[in-house]
């Protein structure tokens, strides 16, 4: 395999950890708290960070609340 290829599966299969842990929360598996630290935990191991600390997914946490409300901010916007 090809380092493009590796990098192509790795994605692949942290976007599969993602949808698992959506259709989680979706089933009352898991509350939000626990969501969100999945999520931010998948999305440093992107970037190669597979064992992120408590404050790097506080921090990943807080950048994707920081999006979600200027995405919603800017949908209210538009109605």
């Amino acid at each position: 395999m090809t380092p493009d290829e590796i990098q192509a599966e790795w994605i692949h299969t942290l976007q599969g950890l993602a949808i698992q842990a959506a259709a989680d929360y979706h089933a009352g598996i898991v509350d939000f708290a626990i969501f969100q630290e999945i999520l931010a935990s998948l999305y440093l191991a992107v970037d190669d960070n597979i064992d992120p600390t408590a404050e790097q997914i506080a921090e990943k946490i807080s950048e994707m609340n920081t999006a979600s409300a200027f995405i919603s901010a800017g949908r209210a916007g538009r109605e």
